[in-house]
């Protein structure tokens, strides 16, 4: 990034920006001298977050089952495919060593653990291209369906490439070394699929992963508190990050910083989704991602005993209203960001939304995916089709029969 970019990011700030950006440079400075290794991050005992989690796994339907089983052996079998990119097979066989700082397109390395993660420079002038793809395999969303797959099939291979993966990640990626740390997040999402891994099989697994996992944990816990994205990088950076935050805390049975989580997560909510159920960002695909990662907390939050309180529900039902009005209508980014999945969704809005409805209730209730897993099937309201003309004043939308425009 040149000067000239610098200079326009910065007329685009505020004062209050300004000084959160200068206090965020230096914690960042002090982080780098004080955090050497995983030794400043305790092991914890394993709670569950998603308590009902393996008897609903279990309980799959057969279609559920054939896809995780699907996308185990595909990784397995040395293929991995996001973000329309292939990984080379030899990044996929244990140990796992070329797979983390790996660029799919010009199969060079990022900065591993010899380099500081807010020293790395992610400009395109480096020869290795987009960053996004070496993010991609180290949110470790693969952990959770080869835990589901391992508890569907009891195949050891599973539990093996489970330790394997989370051994060598562990050993290459120290906090707050290389690009693995750079992002908020990416680092709530791997906790995400951590977390839903441990509540599979934690107890299947050796002690050494299990404190591994929970080191990741804390360190994750640590970055996300010290480096939240306000002002212009909020958006569902932040929701994100908070996500991240509120099922830690859970994990680590801290109440009050996942109180201070849940607050914050839920007042962001209403931020990012408008009353009428749009996206405050204009992009489906973006509000697909907000409501999936505050779902998830919802349900961790109501196997507690502790469910959020009704203007969350009723957020996301209207979000999951207007996907289903907007039916397989794209418009706005899509940078293919999901909490959990088996590959390439083509239809994530509606999964989501989907996912919405058993978690309220709602109908229609159209997908039967891994997603779907997570959450249990509330009583159905009536089903009914979306018909007529729907305004969305706060989104700016008119969707008829014809379809939608902005307004």
């Amino acid at each position: 990034m040149n000067l000239s970019w610098y200079f326009n990011r910065l007329r685009s700030m505020g004062p209050a920006e300004i000084l959160h950006r200068v206090r965020e440079r230096w914690r960042k400075t002090a982080i780098k001298k004080r955090h050497q290794g995983w030794h400043g991050f305790p092991s914890a005992q394993a709670r569950p977050i998603w308590q009902n989690l393996h008897a609903r796994v279990m309980s799959a339907s057969p279609g559920q089952r054939e896809q995780i089983a699907a996308s185990a052996d595909a990784f397995l079998s040395g293929r991995f495919e996001a973000l329309g990119q292939t990984w080379p097979e030899a990044a996929l066989a244990a140990p796992y060593d070329q797979l983390w700082h790996l660029d799919p397109v010009s199969q060079t390395s990022w900065p591993g653990s010899e380099t500081y993660c807010f020293d790395v420079r992610i400009d395109y002038g480096g020869g290795k291209g987009d960053i996004k793809y070496a993010w991609e395999v180290n949110r470790l969303q693969i952990l959770p369906v080869l835990a589901a797959d391992y508890c569907l099939d009891g195949t050891s291979s599973r539990l093996s490439a489970i330790e394997e993966l989370l051994a060598s990640w562990y050993a290459h990626n120290p906090p707050f070394r290389g690009i693995a740390w750079m992002s908020g997040i990416e680092i709530a999402l791997r906790a995400v699929n951590i977390l839903a891994m441990l509540d599979l099989v934690q107890e299947k697994l050796s002690p050494q992963t299990r404190e591994q996992a929970t080191r990741i944990l804390a360190a994750s816990a640590h970055w996300l508190e010290h480096f939240p994205s306000h002002h212009s990088s909020a958006n569902n950076h932040r929701v994100a990050e908070l996500a991240g935050l509120y099922l830690i805390a859970l994990f680590r049975d801290q109440m009050t910083a996942s109180s201070g989580a849940s607050a914050e997560l839920r007042a962001e909510l209403q931020k990012q989704i408008l009353r009428d159920g749009t996206g405050a960002e204009q992009s489906p695909t973006y509000g697909a991602f907000t409501a999936e990662l505050v779902l998830h907390c919802a349900q961790a939050a109501r196997e507690r005993g502790d469910p959020f309180p009704q203007d969350t529900d009723d957020r996301l039902r209207a979000f999951a209203d207007f996907i289903f009005v907007l039916g397989a209508g794209r418009f706005g980014d899509d940078d293919e960001g999901r909490v959990v999945c088996l590959g390439r969704e083509d239809d994530y809005p509606i999964t989501v939304a989907s996912a919405i409805n058993r978690y309220c209730g709602g109908s229609p209730v159209t997908h039967e995916d891994f997603r779907a897993l997570f959450f249990p099937a509330a009583d159905s309201g009536p089903d009914a089709s979306p018909e007529g003309l729907f305004v969305y004043q706060e989104g700016g939308y008119l969707y008829g029969g014809e379809g939608s425009e902005t307004i």
